[in-house]
């Protein structure tokens, strides 16, 4: 629950949170992140469709990079069983921090929120967009920038989330902040939708292999969609000051988390 609850709300997944715990009750590693995509793929089914409803997400922006990063999703499940994650794990920690920080400096000095100039622009680029947020009472009108270099982070994104089961969900926001430069709600709200995908795509792979345990997917999936349908009812309500701020602290703990585990697991 506390999983589906952090992954609807900070657009990550949840598999940071459940793959974890799993290894450390004696799952295989590899089965642990099967069952994390799978959770992954439960998440984002819950948390979606109110995100959807209330015009979040980017629809033409999301489908744009979404390509790019199932293509990346796929080789990455394809290598799982080749390459080892100890390295990737302790790397992406390290990138996870580096970004956080980065982030947050963004948030101080830049504002993002850029109106267009006439209306056809707002129908016509895939970019650009806006939503109502309800908390602060207003309409928000965004303009991205850079869609070739973020399709091309999107492909390594995916890459890093074959190889972790949706552990890489996190660079899809990191990726929609700070290469495109979208709201932290619609970074959230499209990452939810994104990690879905390209975890579902990872997740065919590991189905072949028999990674995926039966016996745990029922407990895990009813747990994870339990907590999504709060977490995605709660992130329309708070303001983007509070969101940006719970962001940036799961932020830390996964970098921490991330790089702890790689380095146990190294020894």
């Amino acid at each position: 629950m506390v999983a589906g609850f952090i992954g609807a709300l900070d657009g990550i997944g949840g598999g940071f949170v459940l793959v974890p715990i799993l290894t450390a009750f004696g799952v295989d590693i590899r089965q642990a992140i099967a069952i994390g995509a799978v959770s992954v793929v439960a998440i984002s089914t819950t948390a979606s469709p109110r995100f959807l409803r209330h015009h979040l997400p980017n629809l033409k922006a999301t489908a744009f990079l979404e390509f790019f990063a199932i293509s990346g999703a796929l080789i990455g499940a394809i290598l799982t069983g080749l390459v080892s994650g100890r390295f990737l794990t302790i790397f992406c920690g390290f990138m996870v921090l580096i970004s956080g920080l980065a982030l947050r400096q963004t948030w101080k000095h830049k504002d993002r929120l850029l109106p267009p100039q006439n209306e056809n622009l707002l129908k016509e680029t895939m970019l650009v967009g806006s939503y109502y947020d309800s908390a602060d009472g207003k309409t928000v009108v965004y303009q991205g920038k850079h869609p070739l270099l973020g399709a091309l982070c999107m492909v390594g994104v995916g890459l890093i989330a074959g190889l972790l089961g949706g552990g890489g969900s996190i660079f899809i926001v990191l990726v929609a902040e700070l290469v495109i430069g979208f709201p932290i709600k619609v970074s959230l709200s499209m990452s939810n939708l994104m990690m879905g995908v390209i975890a579902l795509a990872g997740m065919s792979v590991y189905l072949e292999r028999g990674l995926i345990n039966a016996q745990l997917i029922v407990p895990v999936i009813m747990g994870v969609v339990a907590g999504a349908f709060f977490g995605a009812r709660l992130l329309k309500q708070l303001k983007g000051q509070i969101v940006r701020s719970v962001f940036f602290c799961v932020l830390l703990l996964l970098g921490i988390e991330m790089v702890y585990n790689g380095v146990i697991h190294l020894r």
